[in-house]
C-alpha cells in the first residue's frame, strides 16, 4: 500500500517544465480555440469532412459517396473560407448561429472529398467528441466545433506533458518548443496536428530516455516497439525519427544480438505494414491527389540528377528559410492576418535562454550526433516530399513547404545543441532558468492578444502593426491575373466602394502603365457621394504611373468615412494618347460593398484597390 502511495504520488508532482507546459497549453490554448473563427484554421474545414466521416464510422478517407454520409451545411456555409475577403468576426455572429442546431441550415450531400488522408488515430479523440455530442443533437453545432477543438488540445497536452516528464534531458527546451505560438495555433483547431506533433514529441523523449539506460531489457524493448508504431501513425515527415533509437542506443545495451536485430526487423516490418499499407488504403479513394505532379518522373530526376536536386534544396534554405522559421514560430491560419513582431522577438529570446541552460544534463557526442543527423533527414523528407508530390519535374523551386511542417523537425536540432559550451558548470544562472519559460509564456500570449484583435476588431492588427488600416484583405492575391482594357476615350471604369472604417486617409489601387502611350495622360476622380464632393481629382501623365504595382491617392483623414459611399472613377485624361493605362481585376465578384462599371455597364469583376485608414494606436 505505501508502494502504490509513492507511486501515486510522484504520478501527480510536476516539475516546473511540466507545470509551464500545462499552464501555457491550457490557459493560453483555450482561448485560441475560442478565438480563431469557424474554419479559420489551416486545413480545418477538410479535416472537419473526416472528423465527420469518421464519428460516422467509415475511417477511409472518402470511403463512401457524400450522399450517403451528408456535411452538416452549417458548418461549410459558416467557415471563414467561404467569403471571398478576410474580415474580422462579425460581432452578431455567435448571438445570431450559436444555437443553431447541427441540421440548422440542412446538410450538404455536394462532392465534399476531403484532403485529410492520415491515419485514422490523429483525429480519433475529435471523432469521439463529434459522435458523442454532434451526430446525437445533444448540443448545437457550434458548441461541438469547439469541443472538438478541445478535444485535440486535450490529447495534445497529455502527450506533451508525457514527453516532458519523461525527457532525460532539455526539458525546458521541450516545453518552450510545445507551448511555440504555432504548436498551440495547430493544437487548439481540427486537425491532425496535435495528435501528431504529441506523439512526435513522445517518440523524442522515449528514445533519449531509452539510450540513458545501462540496458535494453524486455519492458524497454516493448516500449519501443509501442513508440515505432505510434510513429508510423503520424504524419509521413515524422517517419524519419524511427531512426533515433538506433543511433541513439549502442547494441551493446541489448541483452544479445538477436534482441537488437528483432527490433531492427520489426521497425521495418511495422513501417512497411503500417505506413505503406495504410496510403494504398487512403488514396485509393483520392481523386485529387498529386494534381499536376509526376511523382515517378519527379524521382527520375532526382536520382539522375542528385547534385541539381541537393542545389534546389541548399537554394531554398536560404531564399525560404527564413520564412519558414517564422511560420514555424508563429501564424495564423493560411497567414490571413499578420502576428505581432514581439511575438518572434520573444520566442526566440526564451528557446535561445533554454538551450544555453545546462541544468538537467546535456546530451553526449553521440546523443547531438544522432539528433543532429535524423535532423538532416527529417527536414530532407519534409521538403522532399513535397517536391516529389507538389513540384513539376525539374523544378528549381520546391512547392507547398509551410513552416508549421517543421514542428518536429526543428526540435531534433535544438536538442542536439542543448547546454552546449557557453555556459560553465552544471547550472545556470536563476534568470536563465527563469527568463526561458517566462519569455515563452509572455510571447504565446502576445501571440493570442493578436489574433484576438485582428478577427474579431476591425482594424485590430493597427493596435501592433504599424501605418495604416488597409481593407479589404484579399483572401486569393493575384492582381496580375487580370486586367482591364487600356483606358481611353471610349473606356473608362467607375468602382463603388464602401469603407468599414472611418479615418480613410488614403485609396490604393493596382495598375499597369507598361505599354501606355508615353505621352497620354489619366484622369483620377474619388466622388463622396453622401456629401456630394469631389474628394480628390488629378490628371497624371502615363509615364508617371506605375507597372504592376499600387497607385496610391492621398488625401485629408474622413473620420466619418465608415459606411458612406464612394464612387472612384478613371478615365483618359486631355491627352488621351493612343493607349492607356490598365486597371487590375479580381477574378470574380469578389467586393461585395459595391459594383465595377465598364461605361456605365455593371459587369462580375471589381478593381483590386484597398483604402486605408488611421486607426489603433496610429488615429
Amino acid at each position: 500500500m505505501l508502494r502504490i502511495m509513492k507511486r501515486r504520488k510522484r504520478l501527480l508532482h510536476f516539475s516546473w517544465p511540466e507545470a509551464v507546459l500545462v499552464l501555457g497549453l491550457l490557459a493560453m490554448g483555450i482561448p485560441t480555440a475560442l478565438i480563431v473563427p469557424i474554419g479559420g484554421g489551416t486545413d480545418e474545414e477538410t479535416h472537419m469532412i473526416r472528423v465527420w466521416d469518421m464519428a460516422a464510422l467509415y475511417f477511409i478517407p472518402n470511403e463512401v459517396p457524400r450522399e450517403q454520409n451528408p456535411f452538416p451545411a452549417i458548418y461549410w456555409e459558416l467557415s471563414y473560407r467561404r467569403p471571398p475577403l478576410v474580415r474580422p468576426v462579425k460581432d452578431d455572429f455567435y448571438q445570431k448561429y450559436g444555437e443553431l442546431a447541427m441540421d440548422g441550415l440542412g446538410y450538404t450531400d455536394e462532392d465534399l472529398e476531403t484532403r485529410s488522408v492520415y491515419s485514422p488515430l490523429l483525429l480519433l479523440p475529435q471523432a469521439v467528441v463529434m459522435r458523442s455530442v454532434g451526430q446525437t443533437g445533444t448540443l448545437p453545432a457550434i458548441p461541438v466545433y469547439i469541443l472538438t477543438r478541445m478535444a485535440g488540445l486535450l490529447s495534445y497536452t497529455v502527450l506533451a506533458w508525457l514527453a516532458v516528464r519523461v525527457m532525460p534531458f532539455g526539458k525546458w527546451v521541450v516545453t518552450i518548443l510545445a507551448i511555440a505560438p504555432t504548436m498551440v495555433m495547430q493544437a487548439a483547431i481540427v486537425g491532425a496536428d496535435p495528435v501528431s506533433n504529441g506523439i512526435g514529441f513522445l517518440f523524442m523523449a522515449g528514445s533519449l530516455d531509452a539510450a540513458r539506460r545501462s540496458k535494453i531489457g524486455g519492458r524497454e524493448w516493448w516500449g519501443l516497439v509501442l513508440l515505432l508504431l505510434l510513429l508510423y501513425m503520424t504524419k509521413v515527415n515524422l517517419v524519419p525519427l524511427a531512426m533515433l533509437p538506433f543511433l541513439l542506443i549502442s547494441p551493446a545495451k541489448f541483452p544479445n544480438r538477436r534482441s537488437y536485430v528483432g527490433l531492427v526487423a520489426v521497425a521495418l516490418v511495422l513501417g512497411v505494414i503500417v505506413v505503406g499499407g495504410w496510403n494504398l488504403l487512403a488514396y485509393a479513394h483520392y481523386k485529387y491527389a498529386l494534381v499536376g505532379a509526376d511523382p515517378m518522373g519527379q524521382l527520375g530526376y532526382i536520382v539522375s540528377q542528385p547534385l541539381a536536386f541537393a542545389g534546389t534544396v541548399i537554394q531554398d534554405i536560404f531564399l525560404q528559410g527564413p520564412g519558414y522559421v517564422r511560420d514555424w514560430i508563429a501564424a495564423t491560419g493560411y497567414g490571413y492576418w499578420p502576428v505581432p513582431a514581439i511575438t518572434y522577438v520573444l520566442y526566440l529570446l526564451a528557446l535561445g535562454l533554454a538551450v544555453l541552460d545546462p541544468a538537467g544534463g546535456i546530451p553526449d557526442r553521440r546523443t547531438r550526433g544522432g539528433l543532429a543527423l535524423v535532423f538532416g533527414a527529417a527536414y530532407l523528407a519534409s521538403v522532399g516530399s513535397l517536391y516529389v508530390s507538389y513540384t513539376p519535374v525539374g523544378s528549381s523551386t520546391i512547392l507547398g513547404v509551410q513552416g508549421r511542417y517543421f514542428g518536429m523537425v526543428l526540435p531534433l536540432l535544438f536538442l542536439a545543441l542543448v547546454g552546449i559550451p557557453v555556459l560553465k558548470g552544471g547550472r545556470g544562472p536563476a534568470w536563465l532558468r527563469w527568463g526561458a519559460p517566462a519569455l515563452g509564456l509572455l510571447s504565446l500570449m502576445t501571440f493570442v492578444v493578436g489574433i484576438g484583435l485582428a478577427y474579431h476588431v476591425p482594424c485590430g492588427t493597427s493596435y501592433y502593426q504599424p501605418g495604416l488600416c488597409y481593407q479589404p484583405r484579399y483572401k486569393n492575391w493575384s492582381p496580375n491575373e487580370r486586367y482591364s482594357e487600356p483606358i481611353s476615350g471610349q473606356f473608362w471604369l467607375r468602382q463603388v466602394l464602401q469603407p468599414e472604417c472611418n479615418g480613410m486617409k488614403e485609396l490604393r489601387f493596382w495598375v499597369d502603365s507598361s505599354g501606355a502611350d508615353e505621352a497620354g495622360t489619366t484622369e483620377f476622380l474619388l466622388y463622396d457621394t453622401e456629401a456630394d464632393v469631389v474628394v480628390y481629382q488629378e490628371v497624371i501623365g502615363n509615364r508617371m504611373l506605375p507597372e504592376q504595382n499600387w497607385f496610391v491617392i492621398s488625401m485629408a483623414p474622413d473620420w466619418k468615412s465608415g459606411g458612406k459611399y464612394y464612387e472612384l472613377i478613371i478615365r483618359a485624361g486631355p491627352e488621351a494618347g493612343e493607349s492607356g493605362m490598365r486597371a487590375a481585376y479580381t477574378l470574380r465578384a469578389e467586393y461585395l460593398h459595391g459594383p465595377l462599371y465598364e461605361n456605365d455597364v455593371a459587369v462580375e469583376q471589381d478593381l483590386v484597390f484597398q483604402y486605408g485608414c488611421l486607426a489603433g494606436w496610429g488615429k
